[in-house]
């Protein structure tokens, strides 16, 4: 049976590189690499888990992105889009924009229900 190359096909890789850090090390064979990378025990891992659980239950954003620069994880951050907390506060606009609506048209209704009853 004859083998043919034919190349590659589209989204096919030659090679896969699963290395995160920068730290990167030879091997015996040419052309696989290793990377000693930071590795917590279970202890700290649970510690941090626990706590970013309660984080997340509480959606407190600003906490999360701490623990998680705190913690050994090379996390980086620019800025915080809390999606949440922009969706509160413009249900908080929504809901403050309703009641003035109704106030308004309540105090309309009274000025009308008094004007009627001056006039008779």
């Amino acid at each position: 049976m004859e083998i043919q190359y034919t190349g590659l096909r589209p989204g096919e890789k030659l090679f896969e590189e699963l290395l995160i850090g920068d730290n990167v090390r030879d091997t015996e064979h040419p052309r696989i690499m290793a990377a000693d990378e930071v590795c917590l025990t279970w202890p700290e891992m649970e510690r941090v888990l626990l706590q970013l659980d309660a984080y997340c239950s509480d959606f407190a954003v600003q906490e999360i992105v701490d623990l998680l620069q705190a913690a050994p994880t090379e996390f980086n951050h620019s800025s915080v889009t809390d999606l949440v907390a922009k969706a509160r506060k413009t249900e908080v606009i929504d809901i403050n924009a309703q009641l003035a609506k109704k106030l308004w048209v309540s105090s309309r209704l009274l000025a009308l229900k008094s004007l009627r009853g001056l006039k008779k």
